[in-house]
């Protein structure tokens, strides 16, 4: 298995990570390190947070305030929630010394999945009720059968005041 940066291997057995790259067949061959067991605990809304309690969807969990679509998960909601916690829209997934980014996935107006953006470059992804895990490249999760031919809708940013010291990213949740 491939690892992006120099962090030692992680202690998985490849049998645990089948469904993982069964989900994501791109990401067994590219540069990425495996960073948390499977949970169904938290999506990968939640990862953006790092709010390990919570699925965010609605129906199962929805900030007040946030409009909530009535039936099926509406990628505009979406961008509603990370504008509450301030993103905003940008042009590209660049890494921008200053910000740090999220790559929003939709199919049409249907939201599917969520990237964040690694400070200096690289991105961390959770699969659903699978593993987190790191990515060198976006290219990563394509194809991807948990979200079926999305895209990347938009990306967003916001300010990094250096406060978020992305530990868990970089090394991830798996206990030693």
């Amino acid at each position: 298995m491939g690892h992006v940066g120099e962090d030692p291997p992680c202690a998985l057995k490849p049998v645990e990570l089948a469904d993982l790259y069964a989900q994501y067949p791109s990401l067994e061959g590219s540069d990425h390190r495996i960073t948390s067991k499977d949970n169904d605990a938290y999506n990968c809304v939640a990862w953006v947070p790092r709010e390990f309690d919570r699925w965010y969807e609605p129906g199962m969990y929805w900030p007040p305030g946030i409009p909530e679509p009535p039936e099926r998960p509406d990628i505009e909601c979406y961008e509603a929630l990370f504008g509450s916690w301030g993103f905003e829209r940008c042009a590209d997934p660049a890494y921008e010394a200053g910000f740090l980014k999220i790559s929003v996935y939709g199919r049409g107006d249907h939201f599917c999945h969520v990237a964040k953006q690694i400070r200096g470059g690289g991105w961390s992804s959770k699969g659903g009720v699978l593993h987190d895990f790191r990515h060198a490249s976006l290219d990563a999760l394509h194809p991807c059968g948990i979200m079926e031919n999305a895209r990347p809708a938009f990306f967003m940013r916001r300010a990094d005041d250096g406060s978020d010291p992305q530990h868990l990213e970089r090394t991830g949740i798996i206990p030693a």
